[in-house]
């Protein structure tokens, strides 16, 4: 019997709770394929977990996204419901489960945006079937909670980077930036260059930070559904300056692509209700976060350029 059963246990924020909490056990895609019903039911007859932090999700860059909405739609909509399905069947006491802030609209009337404009607008175009597959599973929660009165709850991150993310062409910014400088060093360039125009503005969560609210959530029965982010709410020219001087690269120049889009302008969520819960809650700043990862990827990254 698993005391705790992380799904989606080999990306990015299970390879951090892992340092965290050793002891779980660790999903992946190599343990059955939780969008079949019968994987998903014979992984939880397996392990008859007590706890779960439900991490895993189908998940893509904006042209998969583009692509194939259909699938990051349905996919996501299936494990969401046989993870929570099974959880019921087996009086799971605790379920802990991990949204994104693409659940949120587009365009807002106010920023930052604080967990009660969940449903005032439809998701980005650009990942418009994973955002509705997300904001789902926050409705999906609810309704168990008021059916069943379970102890359930969601959080919904920011963008996060860390140690343990892709740095490849499959990345998100931070990651991409920071593999963007190590490249550039190693080959003598003095200059990087990136999409867009540098104006739209994001916040960006160390995702250490993120396991230890999990962590709090899971420790104290917490019974909230909650954003978890960084007050820091930089523009990318902003990030990427920072970036430069937290890589030892400060000489590096830094070019924009006006031809490449810019992508969603804002999306920065509130943590006020974070705060309330947990007011300790001091979030990595992004120049230290940055450090940490360049320090943690810096060989790996400068041998395949190399």
């Amino acid at each position: 019997m698993a005391e705790i059963l992380v799904t989606g246990g080999s990306g990015l924020v299970g390879a951090s709770l892992r340092k965290f909490l050793p002891d779980a056990v660790y999903l992946s895609s190599k343990d059955g394929d939780l969008t079949r019903e019968q994987d998903a039911a014979a992984i939880f007859d397996e392990h008859q977990p007590r706890a779960i932090i439900h991490l895993a999700a189908r998940v893509g860059g904006i042209m998969a996204n583009i692509a194939e909405p259909v699938k990051f739609l349905n996919d996501n909509i299936l494990l969401n419901t046989h993870v929570l399905e099974n959880c019921r069947r087996l009086g799971v006491e605790r379920v802990i489960a991990l949204l994104s802030t693409c659940v949120y609209p587009d365009e807002a009337e106010h920023y930052p945006m604080s967990e009660d404009d969940l449903h005032s607008g439809m998701p980005t175009p650009t990942n418009f079937g994973y955002g509705y597959a997300k904001r789902l599973l926050a409705v999906q929660m609810k309704t168990y909670r008021e059916q069943y009165g379970v102890s359930w709850n969601y959080l919904i991150p920011s963008n996060l980077y860390g140690e343990n993310d892709h740095f490849d062409e499959t990345a998100h910014f931070v990651p991409a930036l920071i593999a963007k400088i190590i490249q550039a060093k190693r080959a003598g360039s003095d200059s990087i260059t990136l999409f867009g125009d540098g104006t739209p503005l994001r916040q960006f969560l160390y995702v250490d930070d993120l396991s230890r609210v999990i962590l709090h959530w899971l420790g104290t029965g917490v019974d909230a559904d909650v954003n978890v982010a960084t007050p820091e709410n930089f523009s990318i020219r902003e990030i990427a300056e920072i970036a430069v001087k937290a890589c030892d690269a400060e000489g590096l120049r830094i070019n924009f692509d006006a031809s490449k889009p810019n992508g969603q302008f804002r999306k920065d969520v509130s943590i006020e209700r974070l705060i309330e819960v947990m007011p300790d809650f001091r979030p990595t700043p992004l120049a230290e976060g940055i450090r940490k990862t360049y320090d943690e990827v810096y060989d790996k990254i400068a041998d395949n350029a190399g």
